[in-house]
């Protein structure tokens, strides 16, 4: 809760959703990367999803980001945990059914052919609402996403970018230049004139404000029902992680924004 007793986020944090993926979805290449465009049987009934097999690790990334994104404001569609066979996914070759992420899409035929990769779409990103830019970065920031370029984005010419991808986040690289990079930040920046950046310095405070009214507990509460004792722990791990460094961002958008004498004021 802020020190204004309101809530600051759009929406409460929404634990993942789960569901079943038919056969008979369509392949996309998304620069050598599979996804799958087709139906899963979800707890709402049948949704049209964008699926793609993962790691257990990317997958707990993914629902835990975009469930965090769309907390946040962001343009990021309703995410699911899929359980998928061979026969629905096969490009996966395992046997015996598995976990796949997916994320609501829109139910138009022609959907799948917008997927693309966020390093291609830079133009649409820059003129994105600045509140949707800014949210983005205080997303990839907390989440330690330094390459937003390399990730699946879906275009569509009536709602603009859904941002469905973001397996980068909670990188384990020792690099510092990847450790330092916010790839939208950058973007934005490259744009800015000087009263931009002051805009963006009011904008990044109000809604890195809103990191601090999400309740991650209800992501953990679903940890159980996921997989072994090894992968519950490191979701726990990756929650325990996310719920620490929002309490650095102050520091880090100081040191982006290069304000050395004045903080930002971020914890409520």
């Amino acid at each position: 809760m802020s020190k204004h007793g309101k809530k600051l986020i759009d929406q409460a944090l929404e634990p993942v959703r789960i569901g079943t993926l038919f056969p008979g979805s369509a392949p996309i290449d998304v620069a050598g990367r599979i996804w799958r465009f087709g139906l899963a049987q979800t707890q709402e009934g049948p949704q049209a999803v964008f699926a793609c097999a993962c790691d257990w690790r990317e997958l707990f990334i993914q629902a835990l980001i975009s469930s965090i994104g769309r907390a946040l404001g962001l343009p990021v569609p309703p995410c699911f945990i899929l359980i998928a066979s061979r026969e629905t996914f096969p490009e996966r070759e395992q046997e015996g059914p598995f976990l796949i992420f997916a994320c609501k899409s829109s139910s138009h035929p022609t959907m799948a052919g917008f997927a693309r990769m966020m390093g291609d779409a830079v133009d649409i990103l820059i003129h994105s609402k600045r509140e949707t830019t800014n949210r983005l970065i205080v997303l990839d920031e907390w989440a330690f996403n330094g390459a937003r370029d390399s990730a699946a984005v879906l275009v569509d010419t009536t709602t603009g970018l859904q941002l469905v991808d973001h397996r980068q986040s909670l990188s384990a690289t020792d690099d510092p230049a990847y450790q330092m990079r916010n790839w939208v930040f950058d973007v934005a920046c490259a744009e800015m004139t000087e009263l931009d950046t002051l805009r963006l310095r009011r904008e990044m405070q109000a809604s890195a404000g809103k990191v601090f009214d999400i309740d991650l507990d209800i992501l953990a509460d679903q940890a159980a029902g996921f997989g072994n004792a090894d992968e519950v722990s490191g979701w726990m791990d990756m929650l325990d992680f996310m719920a620490k460094r929002r309490h650095h961002l102050e520091d880090l958008f100081c040191q982006r924004l290069g304000i050395s004498d004045k903080r930002l004021a971020l914890t409520p």
